[in-house]
């Protein structure tokens, strides 16, 4: 083996160690926000899927829905457990009326047609 082709497996080794380590540590700092997208994203589902049984839904529906709900990524040791319920359910409805999923119509939300 000549000189000049250590150095490139050398190199070349560095830039693929550099780049699985800049993987790790972008995953690591989203962590928490992919958690949080996916918790909503289940919850979404949820509402969803009652809403096609149902005409619509109250918030003390959704909260018993998210009760106990967890989330957790591929690859990783850490998850997401819902602890407050009843904030989590206000958050997810405002999110859907936010993204025109849902209409308030006084307590209830119904959902609205595309």
């Amino acid at each position: 083996m000549s000189f000049v082709t250590i150095i490139i497996g050398i190199v070349l080794f560095a830039a693929a160690t550099m780049l699985i380590y800049g993987w790790g540590m972008y995953r690591q700092m989203n962590q928490s926000k992919d958690l949080m997208n996916l918790l909503f994203s289940q919850g979404v589902n949820k509402v969803n899927k009652y809403l096609k049984k149902n005409d619509s839904v109250t918030e003390k529906q959704v909260e018993e829905m998210v009760e106990g709900m967890t989330a957790k990524l591929p690859f990783s040791s850490k998850k997401s457990v819902v602890a407050d319920p009843k904030e989590f359910a206000r958050r997810l409805l405002d999110h859907m009326v936010r993204t025109g999923r849902l209409s308030r119509d006084g307590r209830k939300y119904i959902k609205t047609k595309r």
